[in-house]
């Protein structure tokens, strides 16, 4: 799941399709790990995708997957804010925030909901919210219903039904 939510992440940056294969299947390799976008030694700069070469105990080396070209490591750090570790040397991610959801805190976590995007604080599930609303009911009421704040309804509704670019 935080791979697909992390690929799509990229392909919205604007990383090419073709570009994106090429380097996930070189991340894959050079790192040894099947599930490679869900860890921690991936990122993006924005342009490319990135991998962390660095050994056990050394500071982070980021390189582009491409051409293994260096980058710098604190314009690739910012976007750890995102993504959560329960521990600094975890392997995967345990949970993942949405930043499509501008005005609301959805996150991924596999043990709300089975993974499926919830509320933060409360853990009320995005599609619980999107159902009540294509049942007929307002902002106030299903922030009621859900005790959550009115404007936080209103952005999952926003979030999820806006047109997105190709």
């Amino acid at each position: 799941m935080i791979e697909a939510h992390v690929l799509r992440g990229f392909r919205e940056l604007g990383l090419s399709a073709q570009g994106l294969r090429d380097s996930v299947t070189s991340l894959r390799h050079s790192l040894n790990d099947e599930y490679a976008l869900a860890t921690q030694r991936v990122a993006t700069d924005g342009v490319s995708l990135l991998g962390d070469m660095s050994k056990v105990g050394e500071p982070s080396e980021w390189v582009r997957a491409i051409d293994n070209q260096i980058a710098i490591r604190e314009v690739i750090e910012r976007y750890f804010k995102f993504v959560r570790w329960d521990r600094p040397k975890d392997r995967y991610a345990t949970r993942l925030k949405l930043t499509t959801y501008q005005g609301a805190d959805v996150i991924i976590d596999p043990r709300f909901a089975f993974g499926q995007p919830v509320l933060e604080r409360q853990k009320i599930r995005v599609e619980d919210i999107l159902d009540a609303f294509w049942a007929g009911e307002g902002y106030l009421t299903i922030g009621k219903e859900f005790g959550v704040k009115a404007d936080e309804v209103e952005a999952v509704i926003r979030s999820a039904t806006r047109r997105r670019s190709a």
